[in-house]
């Protein structure tokens, strides 16, 4: 998705840099490398027209294996040997290189990887993405279980109103999420990581989970649009809500970042994009980088992996070599600069028994006392 700087500061998951390859649990360095890589990409897409009139062409963004890091002559010189010979392919100039990475283990706690307990809160996902051709007075009903499936629910009326939108007509799937948040207490609208409608279980004034959310009714015409059904409900004792046990590993890493040129002008150029992308654009996203399972928490391989940028990128020495099998004045232009980061990876691990449920504490005259003063009590459960 594009940002075009429009909305508000939010946290968003971050797509693979390849779609086939995706972030695996405890690949660190790896879902560094390639969430940064990403995030250059999305940023440079957005920002293509005022890149071509200031280096005159887009960027390549590669990712290398290099064991070599830091900024010393023999580190920089492995990089740029390789990324000479990388660049004699056409159209590899400029270039934004990913190189090489290192990095320290980060403990969390003591004794366990043990993060956290969680149990994802129910959602109704809808079959459409938008736009979406609303119509002025429409209705959306939704019933919730905010204090729990033996309690009474509450029902929700949605109205889509046209002082919402700038063109309900045509509203895309953020409009739609905005519309519904204005009104709503007790669920939360969002896009998954596929950017189609879901409304979730709990909100201002409502938890997650012990919940459920069902679509109870609403004008035919608007449920078709939105590609909802009367009767949709997902209550958090399905299957796919089991609670769960969160571990995490973590590491202290600095990721290294080469850009590199045929031409000066254009090398320092892009430099200073790269800069501008780690120093100010980042903090549209709170300097984080998230794994898609944050939006899209059924994600198939799960995602759910958390950088956060420690705010101290540097630029290290340039570094010019000439260029093999060119002209004597043809030189290749490279700056390497260095990202420090701390990298943590979650993976869930389900819970079957003894999870999120009150212990009974006893109390009796006929338990043993033990090395207890007065009456014992014993936890049981």
């Amino acid at each position: 998705m594009v940002d075009d700087f429009s909305g508000p500061r939010a946290y968003r998951g971050t797509p693979p840099f390849d779609p086939n390859d995706p972030p695996r649990f405890g690949q660190l360095i790896e879902t560094a490398k390639d969430a940064i890589a990403s995030e250059l990409r999305r940023f440079f897409d957005y920002a293509s027209d005022d890149i071509r009139a200031k280096i005159g062409e887009y960027p390549a963004i590669e990712k290398f294996g290099i064991t070599a890091s830091g900024s010393t002559s023999e580190s920089m010189e492995t990089t740029m040997n390789l990324i000479m010979s990388f660049g004699d392919v056409k159209n590899k100039y400029p270039m934004i290189a990913i190189t090489s990475a290192n990095m320290r283990e980060k403990q969390l706690g003591l004794g366990d990887t043990i993060a956290c307990e969680v149990q994802q809160p129910p959602r109704v996902v809808a079959t459409e993405s938008g736009p979406f051709t609303l119509e002025d007075g429409w209705e959306l009903q939704v019933r919730t279980w905010p204090q729990g499936l033996d309690n009474d629910p509450v029902d929700s009326t949605i109205l889509f109103a046209d002082v919402l939108f700038s063109d309900i007509s045509n509203a895309t799937v953020d409009d739609v999420i905005k519309a519904i948040n204005a009104q709503v207490l007790y669920t939360q609208a969002a896009a998954n990581g596929s950017n189609f409608l879901q409304i979730v279980a709990g909100g201002p004034a409502a938890h997650g989970t012990p919940n459920a959310v069902e679509i109870i009714g609403g004008d035919a015409a608007c449920l078709l649009a939105l590609g909802y059904k009367v009767g949709q409900v997902s209550r958090y004792t399905d299957s796919t809500r089991l609670p769960a046990r969160r571990h995490a590993v973590a590491g202290d890493a600095t990721i290294n970042i080469d850009v590199v040129s045929d031409d000066l002008n254009t090398r320092t150029a892009l430099a200073d994009l790269v800069w501008d992308f780690f120093t100010f654009y980042m903090s549209r996203h709170f300097f984080q980088i998230l794994g898609r399972s944050y939006d899209d928490p059924d994600l198939t391989p799960p995602e759910w992996y958390q950088i956060i940028l420690k705010r101290e990128f540097a630029w290290a020495g340039e570094y010019n070599v000439p260029r093999a099998g060119g002209d004597q004045l043809a030189h290749i232009h490279s700056v390497r600069g260095s990202v420090p980061l701390t990298i943590v990876d979650f993976i869930d691990r389900q819970v079957t028994e003894g999870f999120m449920e009150s212990r009974t504490l006893a109390q009796s005259e006929d338990l043993p006392q033990g090395d207890y003063f007065g009456v014992n009590y014993i936890k049981l459960g």
